[in-house]
This record gives structure tokens, C-alpha cells and sequence, in this order.
């Protein structure tokens, strides 16, 4: 029974994450190589990515949306490296903050454009990108750095742009781009 259940398994769904993962690391590796785009269900997508760990996050659909599905055109691939090391760094700065440990995620569609918002406590008073995105250091125990970077190269090869700020205790991370 275990057998024929694999296909729809946690199991099986984590390996698919890890080869998309992989493949889009390597299309990373090579600069010049097509982005492999296919139709993605932003919300579908920001809920599947979250890491299964003890920290959750609130989604929350922008008021603007309504019922109508937030669709759009990417390599679902970058953009599960971009969302997942967005996803670590808001987990692991509000794990750090203290008591408050929300975390929440919002998006909209708004013409031809979507945004996606992740907020999250952190200890500290303000910060900019310009304080994050040094490749190569980290304030996190056993991190090397690099998920700025990863980040950055990502949205630079889906064509999105993104914002960080931390004020008064509140990290902000907005991606933004087209949905074709």
C-alpha cells in the first residue's frame, strides 16, 4: 500500500521540490540558460513553500484581489529558492526577536503586475538591503551568507525587484514583478 501511495506522498512531494530546486540552481550555475516557465498559482505556491517547521505564517489575500486567482508566468523552480530563503530569514529573525513570532505573508495582482509582502519581527531598531546584502556574511550562527545573494540573482532572472527594510522592529520584504 505504502507503494501505490508514493505518487501523492509527502515523501514523493518533497523529492519534486528538490529536483526543482536543484534544476534551478543549475539554471542559476548557467547564466545564459532559458528559464523554464510555466503557469503558477501564487497563492498555491506561497502556502507550498512555506518549510514544514513549528513556525507559521498568516496568508492573507490583499483586499484588492477579491476571489479571483492570483496566475502568473515563472520558473516555479527560482522562484521556490527566492520564496525559501525569503521564507528562513523571516523565520529565523522572528525566532530570534523575542515573544512576537508572526509572520505574515500578503499578495495581490494588480493589472499586469503582482507583489508579494513577507513581514516578521526582528531584534533591532532599523535596517536597510544595503545592511543584508554583503554576500559572504552572516549574523545567523552556522550560516555562510548567501541567501542575500541567492535571492537577488534570482529576482534578477525572473525580472522581479525586490525591497527590504526593518523599522521599529518590523522586517519588510516586498518581491514584485510582471505575471507574464
Amino acid at each position: 500500500a505504502e507503494v501505490g501511495e508514493y505518487p501523492r506522498s509527502r515523501t514523493s512531494d518533497a523529492i519534486n521540490r528538490l529536483e526543482r530546486r536543484l534544476d534551478a540552481l543549475v539554471a542559476l550555475i548557467r547564466k545564459e540558460s532559458d528559464l523554464e516557465l510555466s503557469e503558477c498559482d501564487l497563492e498555491r505556491a506561497l502556502r507550498e513553500f512555506w518549510p514544514d517547521m513549528t513556525a507559521e505564517a498568516t496568508f492573507s489575500v490583499a483586499a484588492d484581489l477579491g476571489c479571483r486567482p492570483a496566475r502568473l508566468m515563472t520558473d516555479i523552480g527560482l522562484l521556490e529558492i527566492l520564496l525559501a530563503n525569503v521564507y528562513q530569514n523571516a523565520i529565523d529573525a522572528a525566532l530570534e526577536s523575542g515573544d512576537d513570532r508572526r509572520i505574515e505573508v500578503s499578495w495581490s495582482v494588480v493589472g499586469e503586475r503582482f507583489w508579494v509582502r513577507v513581514s516578521n519581527p526582528f531584534s533591532g531598531a532599523q535596517f536597510d538591503v544595503q545592511d543584508v546584502e554583503t554576500t559572504g556574511i552572516s549574523t545567523k550562527s552556522g550560516h555562510q551568507g548567501i541567501g542575500m545573494s541567492l535571492i537577488k540573482t534570482a529576482a534578477e532572472k525572473l525580472g522581479y525587484g525586490f525591497r527590504i527594510a526593518g523599522r521599529s522592529g518590523l522586517a519588510t520584504f516586498t518581491l514584485t514583478g510582471g505575471i507574464r
